[in-house]
């Protein structure tokens, strides 16, 4: 069983949708009672001024909650069949899918914008992997971002 304490992070998650207008468009969903561990570092080049860091984040299947842009509820789904969904985009809205293509994004806290913000908090995601062994308590998504 997980401890409930450490399930305190919401985290808005950015879903590429393709470009309009030459610029990229993303989707946003919010996810709600997940756990963060950030570590922060500086660039390799030795002046400081970039950040180098790296985030873990975990979602819950029985804990965490996620939504969409309009505060309804959203479902997982693969990311081949959400991508199948992109004649059906009012339809779309009602899942959240995770690829490791490197063109979506996390931010920690709730974001508004309707692109990644550029801060030290978005994180872009690089891999991730659902994991279902042992208790239905603990089953679980681990998404890396960089």
């Amino acid at each position: 069983m997980i401890n409930k304490e450490i399930l305190d992070n919401e985290v808005t998650l950015y879903n590429y949708i393709g470009e309009v207008d030459d610029y990229p468009a993303f989707q946003r969903s919010y996810i709600k009672k997940c756990c963060v561990f950030i570590t922060r570092g500086a660039d390799l080049d030795g002046t400081g001024r970039k950040g180098n860091g790296n985030a873990v984040l975990f979602i819950f299947d029985n804990e965490s909650t996620v939504t969409n842009e309009l505060g309804e509820p959203a479902s997982y789904l693969p990311y081949d069949a959400w991508l199948d969904r992109e004649q059906e985009e009012a339809d779309r809205g009602c899942f959240w899918t995770l690829s490791d293509r490197g063109d979506d994004y996390f931010v920690e806290g709730v974001s508004l914008s309707d692109t990644p913000p550029q801060n030290a908090s978005k994180f872009r995601v690089v891999k991730f992997k659902q994991l279902k062994k042992g208790s239905g308590d603990i089953g679980h998504m681990e998404v890396f971002g960089v």
